[in-house]
C-alpha cells in the first residue's frame, strides 16, 4: 500500500516564499514561519558575494536574518518593498474578515503602522515609483464597496490624501511619475479633469494625453463655471480634432504622414531581411497655439499676448 502524503506537506506553512530584493540591492526579504505563523523576514546580502560560486546560500547572511513583522494570527501572505528601501508594505485582515488594510514596517526601527485606518475596506497598491520613492498610490473602497478610489500616501508622514473618486473603473494604471492614466476618450478626460480641479491647489493649466481627453477636460471646466483660457489653460495632443473645439484648442501636432512613412519603411526593411536590429526613430512634433492658452499671471483673455508660435484657426 502506498503511503499517504502527510497533510502537513500539502497544507502546512512553506519554509520560505516570495523572495524580494531591496531597491538598493543590500537586503533580501521573504515570508517564512515565526512560531508557526507566516511573517516577513529580512537578511543582509553580503557585499562582493557571487551567486555563481555554487555554494548554497551564497550572497545572503542567513545567520543575521530577523523577523520584522509580528503577526500571531492568520499570517502575512504577500508583501513588497517600498521604493525608499526603508519600509516593507503588506496587507492584512483581522480574524479572516477579509477587510484588507495596508500596513508598513520600518526595516531599521521595526515601527509598524496601519496606513489605511478605515473599517470594512479593501486596500490595494496601485503604484510605486523609483522617481517618487516616498509615495505610494493606494486604492481604497471606503466610500463605495464596489469601487476603489485613488489615494496618495506619504511614507514619511503617513498622510493619506484622496486624489481621484472612481467614476466606475474596475482598476487603475499609474506611470513612473505616479500620475494616474485613463483611457484616451472624452469621458476619461472629463473625470480626470474633475479630479485635478478637486485638489486643494487646482491647476492653472491642463495638458491632456490627446485631443479627445482635452474635449472631456473642456466639458469638466464648463461644468465648474471655469472659462478657457481666462481661468484655466488647456492643451491637447495629436491635432486631430483640436481646431473644432470652442475655443479652438492649443495642441501638440504629431507628424502623422511622416510617422506612417517611417512605419512603412521599417516594415519593408524587416520583410526584406535588411534590418536585423530594432530601429529607433524620433520625429519632431509641433506646438500649435490657438485660443485655449494664456499666461496665468495675466489671467484674462483681453490681456493675453501672443509670445509663442503663430495662432492657427
Amino acid at each position: 500500500m502506498v503511503d499517504l502524503i502527510p497533510r502537513s506537506v500539502l497544507f502546512g506553512n512553506p519554509e520560505r516564499i516570495q523572495p524580494r530584493i531591496s531597491p538598493d540591492g543590500g537586503s533580501l526579504a521573504w515570508i517564512a514561519p515565526k512560531d508557526g505563523v507566516l511573517n516577513v523576514w529580512v537578511a543582509p546580502i553580503l557585499a562582493g558575494a557571487s551567486p555563481d560560486t555554487g555554494v548554497d546560500g551564497a550572497g545572503v547572511d542567513w545567520p543575521a536574518a530577523r523577523v520584522v513583522t509580528a503577526d500571531t494570527d492568520r499570517g502575512i501572505r504577500t508583501f513588497s518593498w517600498a521604493r525608499d528601501g526603508r519600509h516593507l508594505l503588506y496587507v492584512q485582515d483581522a480574524g479572516g474578515d477579509e477587510n484588507w488594510r495596508l500596513y508598513d514596517v520600518a526595516v531599521d526601527s521595526l515601527e509598524r503602522r496601519d496606513l489605511t485606518p478605515f473599517e470594512k475596506i479593501h486596500a490595494t497598491i496601485i503604484g510605486t515609483s523609483k522617481r517618487r520613492p516616498t509615495e505610494v498610490l493606494v486604492g481604497i473602497n471606503a466610500d463605495n464597496p464596489q469601487l476603489h478610489d485613488v489615494y496618495r500616501l506619504d511614507l514619511v508622514t503617513g498622510e493619506l490624501v484622496k486624489e481621484i473618486e472612481n467614476p466606475g473603473y474596475a482598476g487603475w494604471l499609474a506611470d513612473e511619475d505616479l500620475v494616474v492614466r485613463g483611457e484616451f476618450v472624452v469621458p476619461d478626460g472629463r473625470d480626470l479633469a474633475h479630479a485635478l480641479l478637486n485638489r486643494p491647489e487646482p491647476p492653472t493649466a491642463i495638458v491632456a494625453a490627446n485631443d479627445n481627453q482635452a474635449f472631456g477636460a473642456l466639458q469638466a471646466l464648463g461644468e465648474r463655471g471655469l472659462r478657457v483660457p481666462d481661468d484655466v489653460s488647456l492643451v491637447g495632443f495629436d491635432d486631430a480634432i483640436a481646431a473644432w473645439a470652442t475655443p479652438p484648442l492649443t495642441t501638440i501636432r504629431q507628424p502623422l504622414g511622416a510617422m506612417t512613412a517611417a512605419a512603412y519603411r521599417m516594415l519593408r526593411m524587416d520583410a526584406d531581411g535588411v534590418a536585423d536590429q530594432p530601429q529607433h526613430v524620433e520625429l519632431a512634433t509641433t506646438l500649435v497655439v490657438r485660443e485655449s492658452t494664456a499666461s496665468p499671471r495675466e489671467n484674462t483673455a483681453s490681456a493675453r499676448k501672443n509670445t509663442g508660435p503663430p495662432r492657427e484657426s
